[in-house]
């Protein structure tokens, strides 16, 4: 049995890759874990993951935030929120985890930001998970 922040990544990773109009809007498979050398934008980085215990005196639990990254290089922002749009549906779905039930995966926060020497944009959401187990 893995960890629930682990199910949890693998289960956001398979959400986002299996949902053809992303990897449309994305221009191909282009969500990554770690970033390979010169890709080509635009692309989506899962980024960093915290748990913490959610536990009650009766019931285990985890508390996670979760990070999803966005970087494009389209002229304007309606790219980049086109495809936050998509990402922010593909995960209001209810996602499966092998060994623990995922009690929400709520949207918190989105903030989007112009890189001028880049010429891209960046936009980074927080998403908010809590887990028990089976």
């Amino acid at each position: 049995m893995s960890d629930a922040k682990t199910q949890l990544r693998a289960s956001i990773f398979k959400a986002l890759t299996a949902n053809a109009a992303l990897t449309s809007l994305l221009g191909g498979n282009r969500l990554y874990d770690t970033i390979p050398e010169r890709s080509a934008l635009p692309y989506v980085v899962l980024g960093r993951t915290s748990s913490a215990d959610w536990s009650t005196a009766t019931e285990p639990g985890e508390t996670h935030t979760v990070f999803l990254h966005i970087w494009s290089d389209a002229t304007g922002r309606d790219a980049i929120d086109t495809i936050e749009t998509a990402l922010r549906q593909t995960l209001a779905a209810p996602l499966d985890l092998a060994d623990h039930h995922l009690i929400h995966l709520r949207f918190q926060l989105s903030e989007t930001a112009r890189n001028s020497a880049r010429d891209q944009y960046h936009t980074v959401l927080r998403f908010r998970a809590v887990t028990e187990p089976k």
